[in-house]
Order: structure tokens, then C-alpha cells, then sequence
């Protein structure tokens, strides 16, 4: 039944049933799906407005008042007040995750790993926790499995610039410039498409200031990548 699964969380199987039959809460499944891609992509005053909403299509299944808190520890980033959302079905792989980018600032590399992992056994495509794991295995000199790692948080979202970005590292130290020239465009022309984007859930740097006058994106663009296999082909 459609409503057990959403109330267990597990939006990809009521999606597929959905597909099948056109029976169940279809406007609590895409509450539920937009919600759960707000929080993702760590867009909290989104996910928030979006509780507000779709009220009505989500109290079934999620206590809202308990959502609001949630958003509230994730931007605090307070791994007590994380605590008490680790196992919810709806907000526990958000909360995961960004309990692992805490034990990272801590150093913590094996309680980070522990944390990512538990994110997607909620969400398996959480892909902000699929890339912080690429980013361990990179750090470990793990490049080829940091590679696996990024691929698979591109394929949740191909639009991710920070996969992009750390994946154009990874083949940087494999010799793979090509492949690494790709991601760094992609990274830019995603980054130019939405300049909001921050890249600070990684330890990423940000993008710097735009170049003066009205030169279009696309030669931006060209310009970074040029620089850039200039660069690399330097070191």
C-alpha cells in the first residue's frame, strides 16, 4: 500500500507503485519527493516554506512541528540537536549527513564515514552524502573509489557542481585531463547557470566574483577552462 511506504520513507518504491497504478496519496508522494529533494540539495528555507505549503498533503505521514526542528539543527549544525531526527525515515539521511560534515571539521574521518553511510541507508541517493564518502576515499589516496563514489552522486544528480568539481580532481591524479577538463566545464557552467549554488559542504572554495563588463557566460566559461588546462598541463 502506497501510504505504508511514504510513512516508512521509502519514496522511490511508492513512486515505482505509482507508475503501475494510479491509485494511493499521489499528492502526498510528491510533497514528500519535493520535500525530500529541498533537503538534499541543503536548501532549508525551501523545505521550509515547502512544510507550510503542502501542510495538509504531509501530516499524514510527518509531524510538522518536529520538521521545523529538524531544519533548525541542520543549519545550527549541533550535533546534539541532531540527535533526536538520526533515525527518522523522513529527515534521519539529512540529518546524517550533515552530522558527517561535522565529524569532518572535527577530523573525525571514521565517525564521518559511519554517519554517511547511515544517510544513504535512508536515502540511497543522497548524493551530498555520496560525494562527502567520495571525498574520504580521495583523501585516503583512494582515487579510482572516490571516482566510483562521485559517478554514482552524479547519476542521482547530474546537476551536483561540487561532484563535478571534486571529480575533475580525481581524474586530474589518475593523468585523465580530458575527463578532468569536462567536470571543471560543467562545474562552471552549472555554477554561472545558478551563481547561488555554494560550494561549502565539502570544504570546496567558492567561486569567485564574475568578470567585470558584459561578457557572455559561455566565454567565461571558455576563458576558466582554458586557464585551467593551462595549468594542468603546466604541473
Amino acid at each position: 500500500m502506497m501510504e505504508e511506504l511514504l510513512r516508512q520513507g521509502r519514496y522511490d518504491e511508492a513512486k515505482q507503485q505509482s507508475l503501475l497504478t494510479p491509485a494511493g496519496d499521489q499528492a502526498g508522494l510528491a510533497a514528500l519527493l519535493e520535500l525530500r529533494a529541498w533537503l538534499r540539495d541543503k536548501r532549508y528555507e525551501m523545505a521550509r516554506a515547502g512544510l507550510e505549503k503542502d501542510a495538509k498533503f504531509l501530516t499524514p505521514y510527518l509531524n510538522l512541528g518536529a520538521a521545523r526542528e529538524a531544519i533548525k539543527a541542520f543549519e545550527a549544525e549541533d550535533p546534539a540537536a541532531l540527535e533526536p531526527f538520526l533515525d527518522d525515515p523522513h529527515l534521519g539521511a539529512e540529518a546524517n549527513c550533515v552530522l558527517g560534515v561535522i565529524r569532518v571539521r572535527e577530523g573525525d574521518r571514521e565517525g564521518a564515514r559511519l554517519a554517511f553511510d547511515r544517510s544513504l541507508r535512508l536515502d540511497p541517493g543522497h548524493y551530498r552524502a555520496i560525494t562527502n564518502l567520495g571525498n574520504l576515499e580521495l583523501e585516503a589516496g583512494r582515487t579510482a573509489e572516490a571516482v566510483v563514489m562521485y559517478e554514482k552522486a552524479l547519476q542521482s544528480n547530474p546537476d551536483y557542481p561540487h561532484a563535478h568539481h571534486n571529480l575533475a580532481a580525481a581524474y586530474r591524479k589518475l593523468g585523465q585531463i580530458g575527463k578532468s577538463v569536462h567536470h571543471l566545464k560543467r562545474e562552471q557552467r552549472l555554477l554561472y547557470r545558478s551563481p547561488a549554488r555554494r560550494l561549502g559542504d565539502a570544504g570546496l572554495p567558492r567561486p569567485g566574483r564574475t568578470l567585470p563588463g558584459n561578457l557572455d557566460s559561455r566565454w567565461l566559461v571558455l576563458v576558466v577552462v582554458v586557464a585551467v588546462v593551462y595549468l594542468l598541463l603546466r604541473n
